[in-house]
């Protein structure tokens, strides 16, 4: 091969090469096209999906939506209206789009008259955006409340064009916030009540104060508070006020009525309709919702206390749960109560005989001259003392000389009234006021008084022992002032009785009178 067929040689296969390079660079251009094919067939199929899946959860957005979306015309004519529409007004969406109702016919006429300025400023001020809680008024009457986020958007020259915002209904939300305001406020009304009610110690006033605040409390129209008697197996009325308080019955066993129920069963219980219940005792009684809640104390009950409402089914449970917390505070007070009236018993007590001590001797007294001063009724005083009492307790003990003076204590209440005070006054001394009876009356019933302790003997382990006393009466004048003055001048014919020899009756000298007798 000469030098030029090499040449020629080498030439071709230079050609062939760059050949094979320009199809291999064409192949690849054709590959990186075919990949950028598919990825944009894979992004295109992305999209798609995303769309799709985007769509969905616009529909189900828009499907389960419980506002309203909306966007409109500064007079509140609608562009669009989306969401539960019918469901918040009442209205089709297509009721709003024909302007019959516009919007703003909707809200509650007190809550309008204070939205102008939000609405004025939604007109003019670009970009205005608030949101505001109020009142519509449904198709079917129904007020409903509404939360709604709005804003204005501008046209091109920059001035408020539309609005557009959300509606929801928040009158569930808006029902339990009144709800909740209602209990606080009962609780608070409760916790002044109570400190009211145990601060009372006087148990008839105590009874009346925790039936009426029970009333006016749960805002009923009548209540009643029974009190359980052993002495008769039943729940006696201790209260009742308010309209239907004389429909009441005055005694309820245990199991009758609603009444009888929370007793036997120790828990509350409401009827939404008392007219209709059927285990009612009460014939009387119009259409009532009736609440009550058993009395209790340390688990042991004391009464029941009752709550009725004209408006049927006005009691909730929370309302019964209420009434039994006030129910336990009226039983705190009331235990309180008693126990303050047995206290003051004991106060004006004798320990010894069981009458009335010195204390309330001058208490009660007082009243006693009152009464005679107003009415110009007669009233007289005895006053009694055991002869040689300080003997008897020398020789037999104080034993024998404190039943001596039970022995005359009991001699003088049987022989007098029960509207007859008679006390102790101190040591072997005795009083005895007598109401509407003069001079003369007293100085009899003195004697038989004297003749029935000379004629009792007293029981002791040495036999028998024998009792006088010495009394001295005076009856109330109109120049005497005062109990003290009175009791002095009894006092004084006692003196002169004890003076004239004991185991005698002697009138004031003041009174002018003379007995006779012994």
């Amino acid at each position: 091969m000469n030098r030029w067929e090499s040449r020629k040689g080498r030439s071709g296969l230079q050609s062939e090469l760059e050949q094979l390079r320009r199809r291999v660079a064409e192949l690849e251009a054709a590959a990186v096209k075919d990949n950028k094919i598919a990825a944009n067939l894979l992004i295109h199929r992305q999209t798609e999906d995303a769309l799709r899946e985007s769509e969905g959860r616009y529909r189900s957005f828009v499907q389960n939506f419980q506002g309203i979306a909306y966007r409109g015309k500064l007079d509140f004519t609608p562009i669009f209206f989306h969401g539960a529409v019918e469901k918040i007004t009442g209205y089709t969406a297509e009721d709003f789009y024909l302007g019959n109702p516009r919007w703003n016919q909707l809200i509650h006429p007190e809550d309008l008259a204070r939205m102008g300025d939000t609405i004025e400023n939604m007109r003019q001020q670009p970009g205005y955006a608030t949101e505001r809680e109020y009142r519509i008024i449904r198709r079917d009457g129904q007020v409903r409340w509404i939360h709604e986020l709005v804003q204005n958007i501008c046209d091109s020259s920059g001035k408020p064009a539309f609005i557009q915002g959300a509606l929801y209904d928040i009158t569930e939300r808006k029902q339990a916030e009144a709800e909740l305001q209602r209990r606080t406020a009962q609780l608070e009304a409760l916790r002044k009540v109570s400190l009211g009610i145990t601060a009372e110690l006087k148990l008839e006033a105590l009874l009346d104060t925790v039936t009426t605040q029970a009333m006016n409390l749960f805002g009923g129209d009548t209540a009643s508070l029974f009190l359980y008697r052993a002495d008769q197996d039943a729940l006696v009325r201790a209260v009742g006020v308010g309209v239907h308080s004389f429909l009441i019955k005055d005694s309820i066993k245990s199991g009758e009525g609603l009444v009888g129920r929370i007793w036997e069963a120790n828990k509350p219980s409401i009827v939404d309709d008392y007219s209709r219940w059927e285990d009612r005792v009460d014939d009387g009684f119009p259409p009532v919702a009736v609440m009550g809640a058993p009395i209790r104390w340390r688990n042991t009950p004391l009464g029941v206390l009752s709550v009725i409402s004209n408006q049927i089914g006005n009691f909730s449970q929370t309302d019964a749960e209420l009434l039994e917390l006030f129910a336990t505070q009226a039983a705190i007070a009331i235990v309180n109560a008693r126990l303050y009236a047995q206290a003051e018993r004991m106060a004006v007590l004798d320990d010894v005989t069981g009458l009335t001590n010195r204390r309330g001797l001058i208490y009660q007294g007082h009243r006693e001259i009152e009464r005679a001063t107003r009415f110009g009724r007669s009233l007289s005083a005895l006053f009694l003392d055991i002869d040689r009492f300080k003997e008897i307790n020398d020789r037999y003990a104080h034993q024998v000389g404190d039943r001596v003076l039970r022995v005359v204590a009991d001699c003088c209440q049987a022989s007098v009234r029960e509207v007859d005070l008679v006390a102790r006054y101190g040591g072997e001394e005795f009083v005895i006021l007598l109401a509407e009876t003069d001079l003369q009356a007293a100085c009899e019933i003195a004697e038989r008084l004297r003749r029935t302790i000379e004629a009792h003997h007293v029981p002791m382990e040495q036999g028998e022992l024998s009792v006088t006393v010495s009394i001295g009466v005076a009856q109330f004048t109109p120049e005497i002032t005062d109990l003290e003055t009175l009791i002095h001048r009894a006092d004084e014919a006692l003196y002169a009785a004890k003076q004239a020899g004991r185991n005698r009756v002697r009138a004031s000298r003041m009174n002018r009178y003379d007995p006779g007798g012994k």
